[in-house]
């Protein structure tokens, strides 16, 4: 992921398995946002 009001910052970056991991708690609404 990269701050689109800091693009000159250095992106974020996770691996797939992490990504999965935190798509499939947000869909479960393990997350408060």
């Amino acid at each position: 992921m990269r701050d689109t009001e800091a693009p000159e910052k250095a992106p974020f970056v996770v691996s797939a398995s992490v990504w999965g991991a935190f798509i499939d708690g947000a869909k479960k609404g393990e997350f408060d946002f």
